[in-house]
């Protein structure tokens, strides 16, 4: 494995974690607006 494989492999992961950080960001902000909808209602 050359140094140029674990870079290249380093973007990959960055990329992943990149992608999972704006499912989860998404998911959040989703749920928050979910809670504000279900307390101005009741």
């Amino acid at each position: 494995m050359t140094e140029e494989d674990g870079f290249h492999g380093l973007i990959e992961w960055e990329a992943v974690v990149a992608d999972r950080l704006t499912h989860v960001t998404a998911l959040c902000s989703l749920h928050e607006r979910h809670l504000r909808e279900n307390v101005s209602a009741s």
